[in-house]
């Protein structure tokens, strides 16, 4: 099953690259494309060839959850996947009870009907999308209980109850969405569940977030990010605003404006070599970038 996993992000506020470094490592465990995005604009980019696409806000993917496909697969009949949140309820116009919806985890098919309904579930209140059927959503949508794909607290895994999916007491994903405690949750879990490894960032900015690019690079200690550019704003300023929070023991980092200058860096030279610039693309030290960003 081919499933591209999408953190949607916003780098303004307060964003954490660990939780991608933890979604990276998991997505990675069952070969499973990632890529962090700001904004959804050409659905068919994102779509590509996959089976299936999972759009994420502030979740983290249990580094040792199991595969969400054996999940997906029984509800396979469905074009969306959905998890309702915990405990609250809505009335719709016929009086029928229904769930909330969690809208920071939403796992679509690769069809024309997730095609035509995603952008209208983003810019919108999932749950009265729900509610009023829109576009016979009803009958697309299979919502999944709370505490199985995800719960919004880890105590939550002391009422654990599902046994199914290859699931061991806890759910596939934990919601960090108002979490006042999400940074210090996200370090403890990286520094003492990941494995270490040297990172080496490569961060593009594009105006179509081709996902074509991103198979060159085959290498697990390599975290491919797009950044959109629609603006035609300066790209070192964009640069300049995403890494500015990034995690200051980050090792190694390539800032390129364009997307084929990926095939012509030997990554292996990357940690030989002093601080490179050609044609505005920039890498090296993660130090030594963030530096001659910030003295341009």
């Amino acid at each position: 099953m081919r499933i591209n996993i999408i953190n949607l992000v916003n780098i303004d506020n307060n964003y954490n690259e660990l939780l991608y470094l933890i979604n990276f490592k998991y997505a990675e465990k069952y070969n499973y494309n990632i890529m962090n995005i700001s904004k959804i604009d050409d659905i068919n980019t994102y779509f590509y060839d996959y089976d299936y696409i999972i759009l994420l806000k502030d979740i983290m993917f249990y580094y040792d959850s199991p595969d969400i496909k054996y999940l997906i697969e029984e509800f396979n009949n469905k074009d969306i996947i959905i998890s309702e949140q915990n405990l609250i309820t809505h009335y719709n116009k016929k009086n029928l009870c229904i769930d909330d919806i969690h809208d920071n985890f939403i796992i679509f098919k690769n069809n024309e009907y997730s095609k035509k309904i995603i952008l209208n579930i983003l810019n919108n209140n999932i749950n009265n999308l729900y509610i009023d059927n829109y576009n016979d959503c009803q009958n697309h949508v299979e919502k999944i209980p709370y505490n199985i794909i995800l719960n919004d607290s880890e105590s939550d895994n002391n009422n654990y109850y599902c046994k199914k999916y290859n699931l061991n007491y806890k759910p596939y994903c934990l919601c960090l969405k108002n979490n006042n405690n999400k940074n210090i949750i996200l370090n403890n879990y990286y520094n003492n569940i990941i494995p270490n490894f040297d990172l080496i960032y490569v961060i593009i900015i594009s105006n179509n977030n081709e996902l074509k690019w991103k198979k060159s690079i085959q290498n697990s200690n390599i975290f491919p990010i797009v950044l959109n550019n629609n603006n035609n704003n300066n790209n070192n300023e964009i640069f300049k605003n995403y890494i500015q929070n990034l995690n200051k023991n980050l090792n190694y980092i390539c800032l390129l404006k364009d997307k084929e200058f990926v095939e012509k860096i030997n990554f292996n030279d990357i940690k030989k070599n002093n601080l490179t610039t050609i044609n505005g693309n920039i890498y090296g030290k993660f130090s030594e970038v963030k530096n001659y960003l910030y003295n341009l």
